[in-house]
């Protein structure tokens, strides 16, 4: 709730955090769960897990400055990550 306040007063002061942010969060998770599902077994050595977080951390450090740069890629990952919100909810309400 207090996310939701601080954006509806203070929206445009703090655009380009909340781009960076989503942007992190997108590249982030996106990259992990991939890694996650394709070189990360059980049987994995710990260095190999840890490259793994290392490197979804940079390409969230990575995917959050693109996002910053260049606005459309960010109102892309907002409208993504709104459209997914929106779908678990209706999916929620109706099919539930």
């Amino acid at each position: 709730m207090g996310v939701g306040l601080l954006e509806c007063f203070y929206g445009l002061k703090v655009l380009r955090l909340t781009l960076f942010i989503i942007g992190y969060f997108t590249g982030f998770g996106l990259l992990i769960s991939s890694l996650a599902e394709t070189v990360i077994k059980p049987d994995t050595d710990v260095a190999i897990v840890k490259a793994c977080l290392v490197i979804s951390i940079l390409f969230g450090f990575l995917m959050g400055y693109l996002t910053v740069s260049i606005r459309r890629i960010g109102f892309f990952c907002l409208a993504f990550w709104l459209g997914t919100v929106i779908a678990f909810l209706l999916n929620n309400v109706g099919m539930y």
